[in-house]
């Protein structure tokens, strides 16, 4: 911008210069000329002379324009392309936001499924350690149970033995006084027979021994 107003400034400046060159030739022309012939080569001269000084500032207005839209699509360019870079770093600084957002999101969640996993098997070791004990619970109380139905057969067993022992004593002892008994009667029996028959003897001697008295007595009379 600076360029520009100092190109400005100089475009003035040439201008003043023209103008003074119009002037002094407007002045001359006015005074009294020496010669026609001079007097118009001189304001040939000045012609070309403001010809091309207008050539002049048209190349330098169109210079001076293309310079400005240079630099203004210089300064768009390096707008865009800083405004570019600006939009990458945010992108990248978002980007990275967004990945130790994601990390760390990643990390929290790790550490709750590990604490969660530590959970569950703390869980699930209390709860084969309770079924342990519950097992463990049970399976005394079935031993305890068997061993109570064991012994409960055993006695009722041993009762049953205790009560046939009995019975067979008992019968032993029927049986052994039904011998007895028997033994007896028939020692009565045979005891009987043996008294009846010395019964029988003695009598059956008392009838001879009367009968030789009877015979005697008979003879001796």
């Amino acid at each position: 911008m600076e360029r520009e107003r100092e190109k400005e400034g100089e475009g003035g400046k040439e201008r003043q210069n023209e103008w003074k060159a119009a002037s002094s030739s407007s002045s001359s022309s006015s005074s009294p000329s020496s010669s026609s012939s001079s007097h118009h080569l001189h304001h040939h001269h000045h012609l070309h002379h403001h010809h091309h000084s207008s050539s002049f500032i048209i190349i330098f207005i169109i210079f001076t324009i293309i310079i400005f839209i240079f630099i203004i699509i210089i300064f768009i360019i390096f707008t865009i392309i800083i405004f570019i870079i600006i939009i990458i770093i945010i992108i990248i600084i978002f980007f990275i936001i967004f990945t130790i957002i994601i990390i760390i999101f990643i990390i929290i969640i790790f550490f709750i499924i590990i604490i969660i996993f530590i959970i569950f098997i703390i869980i699930i070791f209390f709860i084969i350690i309770i079924i342990f004990i519950i097992i463990i619970f049970f399976i005394i109380i079935i031993i305890i149970i068997i061993f109570i139905i064991i012994i409960f057969f055993i006695i009722i067993i041993i009762f049953i033995i205790i009560f046939f022992i009995i019975i067979i004593i008992f019968f032993i002892i029927i049986i052994i006084f039904i011998i007895i008994f028997f033994i007896i009667i028939i020692i009565f029996i045979i005891f009987t027979i043996i008294i009846f028959i010395f019964i029988i003897i003695i009598i059956f001697i008392i009838f001879i021994i009367i009968i030789i008295i009877i015979f005697i007595i008979i003879i001796g009379q």
